[in-house]
């Protein structure tokens, strides 16, 4: 006998995924285990990226530079606010608007920049 359809769908039963065995890498030849036993060893298999400290301690030299860069891009949103706050002349607010946008371009191919050297950054291991 089936169940009845839900709202007129088929349920799906629950996936069920099969465990490795702990005898799993019994079938791998010795220099396989050996390189495993390895990459074990240096956490990789726990979960932690192999190198991960090398690019936490990377992203922490960069602290200044990503404040650097939030606080500009927070102050190069709304050159119209500062230039009716300082209350400055139509010329010195149109020159505002101006370099506001130039430096948000110049901070969007910065942030670019930082995100490619992230994508692009692998550990100092040899291979």
């Amino acid at each position: 006998m089936t169940d009845p359809p839900a709202f007129g769908r088929r349920q799906s039963p629950p996936h069920r995924f099969a465990s490795a065995p702990e005898s799993a890498g019994s079938n791998l030849s010795v220099a396989a285990q050996a390189f495993a036993q390895k990459v074990r060893a240096e956490g990789a298999l726990s979960g932690a990226p192999t190198g991960s400290g090398e690019l936490k301690a990377w992203k922490a030299a960069q602290v200044r530079q990503t404040l650097a860069h939030t606080v500009l891009g927070l102050i190069l949103m709304a050159p119209g606010v500062i230039s009716l706050l300082l209350n400055l002349s139509l010329p010195l607010s149109v020159g505002l608007e101006a370099l506001g946008l130039l430096g948000n371009l110049w901070l969007r191919q910065a942030r670019v920049k930082r995100r490619r050297q992230i994508l692009q950054w692998t550990p100092n291991m040899p291979y």
